[in-house]
């Protein structure tokens, strides 16, 4: 007897659930080879991460002489996709930066992971004083930062 023509034989049905079965596992394996192909072509989503050379809880700090300068390396991570260039920058998360001190990054743009040398340079009138410094990364509409301190003496 055909299967179609007794439509509630156990045969029909497991014929049914094994055809869904198949068609499940299927549709599981095209999304898997995708998302790898996704990932493998650059598609994933960019992210990265930045972090100064002050110690591990990223609190590293800079202390100088009213007048004077001090650097701090700043590192950018990529964690994740294709490496975006990534622009760096500085400032305190409640305002501008400190009277007199202004600070350059060399290189100021890269593609991670690279190294970047942020100096700070303070000028006689700077206030002395303890201040949070924020230096950024800015790229692929992220903004990610990392603290440190800058002491005036």
């Amino acid at each position: 007897m055909p299967l179609a023509a007794n439509p509630k034989s156990s045969r029909f049905y497991a014929h049914r659930r094994f055809r869904l079965a198949a068609v499940c596992v299927a549709v599981a394996v095209v999304v898997l080879l995708s998302g790898i192909a996704n990932y493998y072509s650059g598609q994933a989503a960019f992210d990265f991460r930045v972090s100064n050379s002050g110690s591990n809880s990223n609190a590293g700090g800079i202390t100088v002489h009213q007048g004077g300068s001090g650097a701090i390396i700043v590192t950018v991570f990529l964690v994740k996709g294709s490496a975006q260039a990534v622009t760096l920058s500085c400032g305190r998360a409640n305002g501008p930066l400190p009277t007199g001190v202004s600070c350059n990054f060399t290189p100021s743009s890269s593609y991670p992971p690279f190294n970047a040398t942020l100096t700070l340079t303070t000028s006689p009138a700077t206030p002395r004083g303890y201040y949070t410094i924020e230096a950024m990364g800015t790229a692929g509409g992220l903004t990610r930062v990392t603290l440190f301190s800058l002491i005036v003496t």
